[in-house]
């Protein structure tokens, strides 16, 4: 717990409440709070209708809506209490003299409220928990490896994610670095994520060959996974101190080569991860001189998207790349997230953002 929030806790109410009016920035935090209420609970339907109406009309039915979702939502004594509250609160309007009435009301709402905040305190504890478990998993952002210059990045756009970076030592030379990206969201992908990264440490040794490796992660992904379940990788294997490296690609993105100032997209690869046991995949070779750069990235970059709705682009990565195509991976790093935070403004990321850059020193 960080001093503020320790500082907090021991304060009174009131002076939590005029902390937090100091410390806020009031309606740009209601605005991200209502949009992204909206998005979770509204379906596509009632999303394409609230654009239509104005806002005296949201003003009726949107809460409508949520009260609605919200009833069913509830399990079935929560139900109950809350039919009980809104059935005393409509009595207490009918009747003035009915103050008992509402504050029964208010104390039966209350009382959800506090079953609703402890599920979801339980819940919060439980994603640190599966949070603290990836981060384990991850390497130092600047990994040393001699002849190399390497920068890696990620950020889950909820508490876990399904987006994976890894460094892993083969012996004292060889090395194999690594960006995933598994289907789906939450808690879901955390796991499979973390199925995918443990098995890749243990085999990555034992195979010389990047097709034969894809192979045998593929066909254990899809055994241990559900049917809907896959994941995009790529896996690249290098050598300290050479320029030579060999690559898999198993359905994600192409990297792209930064070199002598030009910009190079690979082409793209194998098969995602886990949809078909019996998928092939091909190991391409890659030599890198001094200086040159190889990017990889997920789409969660290229599919940030600003408040009015546009997306990122791969153009705007690309243009962002060459704008700092002189600078190491870790200030070329910094300055994309930068970009793609400054673009992205107010609104929320739907998506994990994972970057990898290498450079031949």
């Amino acid at each position: 717990m960080d001093s503020k929030n320790h500082k907090k806790k021991n304060s009174g109410i009131w002076e939590t409440v005029k902390t937090d009016i100091k410390e806020s920035e009031i309606t740009r935090e209601v605005k991200y709070d209502l949009t992204d209420t909206l998005d979770f609970y509204l379906t596509e339907d009632q999303k394409i209708r609230m654009k239509s109406m104005g806002w005296f009309k949201k003003l009726i039915f949107i809460p409508a809506w949520l009260l609605r979702i919200m009833f069913f939502k509830l399990t079935r004594i929560r139900r109950l209490l809350l039919a009980v509250a809104l059935i005393l609160s409509v009595v207490s309007l009918n009747n003035n003299n009915s103050s008992n009435n509402s504050f029964l009301g208010l104390v039966i709402l209350l009382f959800i409220l506090i079953l609703e905040l402890k599920d979801k305190l339980i819940a919060v504890d439980e994603l640190s928990a599966g949070r603290a478990v990836q981060t384990a998993f991850m390497p130092p952002e600047n990994p040393e490896v001699p002849g190399w210059s390497l920068w890696l990045y990620s950020r889950p756009a909820n508490s876990v994610g399904g987006d994976m970076v890894d460094l892993i030592p083969i012996d004292e030379i060889n090395y194999g670095v690594v960006l995933g990206d598994v289907s789906g969201k939450e808690l879901g992908a955390a796991l499979y994520m973390v199925k995918l990264q443990s098995t890749l440490r243990a085999l990555a040794a034992d195979f010389t060959s990047l097709s034969k490796l894809g192979s045998k992660i593929n066909k254990i992904f899809h055994r241990d996974s559900e049917s809907n379940r896959f994941a995009t990788m790529v896996y690249i294997a290098l050598k300290r101190e050479k320029g030579n490296l060999k690559i898999l690609n198993a359905g994600h993105l192409p990297p792209i080569i930064l070199s002598g100032g030009e910009l190079v997209e690979m082409a793209k690869g194998s098969p995602a991860i886990g949809i078909k046991s019996t998928s092939r995949y091909r190991e391409d070779s890659l030599n890198l001189e001094k200086g040159d750069y190889l990017i990889i990235y997920s789409d969660g970059v290229s599919e940030a998207i600003n408040t009015e709705g546009e997306f990122y682009g791969t153009d705007r990565f690309k243009d962002n790349l060459m704008a700092n195509k002189d600078l190491p991976p870790k200030e070329m790093g910094d300055n994309i997230i930068t970009a793609v935070n400054n673009f992205v403004g107010t609104n929320k990321f739907y998506d994990d953002l994972s970057i990898v850059i290498l450079k031949r020193n």
